[in-house]
């Protein structure tokens, strides 16, 4: 069986070692993405045979990740499928992509069933697409940001633990503007944000934030996902300031990941309003992920086997 521990910042060296070799380009797959909902999901990993397993709990069932790592994984499929029947459920995995997903159809073509999930779709975007912003589409864009740029009056500065406490405040700032009457998926992104925010060092991560006329008005911080790709896992911006989130969109891309070949924005969580703003940029991969679910039921006792033990007793 697989001996799962709950999972601590001191799990991020093996972890990405992992990560690393499977490459893949999902935001759900790196540590810094699954160490803000530790608690809130009883995130839980365990190393077995050069492969990281990971699993959750998601509502009233456990949820496993697509294992990564080195090796045969048809092994360690078979060992989270113990795993869940031994909790008295089918195994469900979690937020699987197209090529993995192809390959458990050729390898168990009548174990799983499959659905897309929209709500955690990552948007992509090439760093090249957003640090220039060309084209017709995006001329809204480039305006914004000509507007925030007018007063000459802006700087871009590196995130450093002097400055981090400014971006809390406005992080703080932008929570409290729309906490009243948000759903839980809104409320759960907040508090990951905050955590990120907290602890962007002990996460290897790094960011940048902006200045206008002295103030903090905007940031954003991510991480290299893998080879080709970074994640932005957080962006903050004053609503009230003309241009600052597209400003410190474009401004994070230049500064901290124009060597990679693509950004991951993340998923938009069904929110309407992060869904729209996130397609205005015109993606240039939507990601997609399927909830990957073992055809298989647990039957409990039933009415006819309880009344035959009677009736044995009774005769």
């Amino acid at each position: 069986m697989i001996d799962f521990h709950d999972l601590q910042l001191s799990d991020k060296k093996w972890m990405d070692v992992r990560f690393r070799q499977s490459d893949f380009i999902g935001c759900d797959y790196d540590f810094a993405w699954l160490y803000p909902s530790k608690d809130t999901y009883h995130v839980q990993v365990a190393e077995v045979a050069d492969f990281l397993c990971i699993r959750a709990q998601i509502g009233n069932h456990l949820e496993y990740w697509f294992p990564t790592g080195n090796g045969d994984k048809k092994e360690i499929i078979a060992l989270l499928q113990a795993d869940a029947h031994e909790h008295q459920q089918p195994l469900v995995l979690h937020t699987v992509l197209n090529e993995e997903v192809s390959w458990l159809q050729q390898e168990y073509p009548d174990l799983f069933s499959y659905e897309a999930v929209r709500d955690v779709f990552d948007y992509i975007y090439t760093t090249e697409h957003l640090i220039n912003l060309s084209g017709k589409k995006l001329r809204g864009k480039r305006n914004l940001m000509n507007q925030f740029k007018e007063a000459n009056d802006w700087y871009y500065e590196k995130l450093t633990d002097e400055n981090i406490f400014e971006c809390l405040e406005l992080s703080k700032k932008w929570s409290a503007l729309r906490e009243n009457g948000a759903n839980s998926n809104l409320k759960e992104d907040i508090e990951c944000a905050e955590t990120i925010v907290k602890n962007y060092k002990e996460l290897g991560l790094q960011g940048g934030l902006l200045r206008k006329a002295g103030n903090v008005v905007a940031f954003a911080i991510g991480g290299p996902l893998n080879s080709n790709t970074f994640v932005e896992y957080v962006e903050k911006a004053d609503i009230e300031v003309t241009g600052a989130y597209t400003m410190i969109y474009q401004q994070f891309v230049q500064n901290e990941c124009s060597q990679y070949q693509y950004l991951n924005a993340a998923c938009d969580l069904g929110e309407d309003g992060i869904r729209n703003s996130k397609l205005l940029y015109y993606p240039d991969i939507l990601l997609e992920k399927y909830t990957v679910t073992e055809n298989y039921s647990f039957k409990k006792p039933g009415l006819k086997s309880s009344l035959k033990k009677i009736l044995k007793k009774i005769i």
